[in-house]
């Protein structure tokens, strides 16, 4: 493997520095530790990809599927992981099928995209109408609030 194949199948060091600011905001930390940290990381990864995929071949399956991570990760000795990983595979189950929920209620509609994109320029500029129409009302209050300031003043004048 060339440094470049390898630097590609490596984490971004962008998203490892991301990663040190979350779990320790406000603490400076060195190039050498961020090195460390991004080579432990990405050997992690590596390691439950190779467990995975062997798990995945020993079922006879071409596809590593959630199953055979949190397999992997038990085998490993990381079996403290498996909770939270079991958490997050059903946030992302259940943000999925919200989204083809969503998906079938705009196929459902049996609104084109293109009338969809008009109803929604109309309701634009509705909300915009309606916003100026507001802003109109407020400056002739505050007008009308001001005359009556400077009309009480000068009744107290005389």
């Amino acid at each position: 493997m060339t440094d470049s194949d390898e630097e590609s199948a490596n984490l971004p060091r962008s998203t490892i520095q991301k990663f040190i600011k979350e779990v320790v905001p406000g603490v400076r930390v060195s190039n050498d530790a961020k090195d460390l940290i991004s080579n432990i990381c990405n050997e992690f990864v590596h390691m439950v990809s190779s467990e995975s995929n062997s798990i995945c071949s020993q079922k006879n399956k071409k596809t590593i599927f959630p199953e055979h991570v949190i397999e992997a990760l038990k085998n490993l000795g990381f079996e403290g992981y498996v909770g939270e990983l079991k958490k997050v595979l059903g946030d992302l189950k259940t943000e999925k099928e919200e989204r083809k929920k969503c998906s079938k209620k705009l196929e459902k509609s049996g609104f084109s995209l293109t009338e969809l994109e008009k109803q929604q320029k109309e309701l634009f500029e509705k909300a915009k109408e309606e916003q100026a129409r507001e802003e109109l009302m407020e400056w002739n209050q505050l007008v009308e609030e001001e005359k009556a300031a400077k009309h009480a003043q000068s009744s107290k004048a005389l």
